[in-house]
C-alpha cells in the first residue's frame, strides 16, 4: 500500500484477528490487505445490505420474541378456532349446558381480545 493511505487503530477480537491472519496466510495477502478486500467487496456488494438488514432484522426479532400485538393475533387465531370447535358441539349436543358454558366464554375472549388488539393498533398509529 501507498504510504499516503490512512493510518489507524483498530481493536477486533482476538479471535478475529486469528480468523483474518488465517486468511491473509492462505491467499498470501498481508492481514491489511485481507482486511481492505473484505471491507470494499461489502460496501460494492449490493446484497451485503439486503443480507445484513434482514440478519438484524431476524436477530432483533429472535432476541425480542413477537410483539404484543402479534401475540393477542395468535391467541384470537386460537381462541376463534375454540370458538368454532365449541359452535360445533353445541349443534350436535344442544342441551349441554357446559357447550353452552363454553361458548359464551369464549365469546368473552374473543371480545377482550379484539379489544386489547384495538387499544394496541391505536398507541402503534399515535406514535
Amino acid at each position: 500500500m501507498a504510504r499516503e493511505d490512512l493510518h489507524f487503530r483498530l481493536r477486533i477480537p482476538e479471535a478475529l484477528k486469528r480468523q483474518v491472519a488465517e486468511a491473509a496466510e492462505k491467499r498470501g495477502h498481508s492481514m491489511t490487505a485481507e482486511i481492505n478486500e473484505r471491507l470494499a467487496r461489502t460496501f460494492n456488494d449490493p446484497m451485503y445490505d439486503i443480507i445484513t438488514e434482514e440478519s438484524d432484522a431476524f436477530a432483533t426479532a429472535v432476541r425480542t420474541g413477537p410483539s404484543e400485538e402479534q401475540q393477542i393475533e395468535d391467541a384470537l387465531f386460537l381462541e376463534r378456532g375454540m370458538y368454532e370447535e365449541a359452535l360445533i358441539w353445541l349443534e350436535d349436543h344442544p342441551d349441554d349446558q357446559s357447550a353452552k358454558d363454553a361458548v359464551e366464554i369464549s365469546e368473552m375472549r374473543l371480545t377482550q381480545l379484539e379489544r386489547r388488539l384495538e387499544k394496541i393498533r391505536a398507541a402503534s398509529d399515535d406514535q
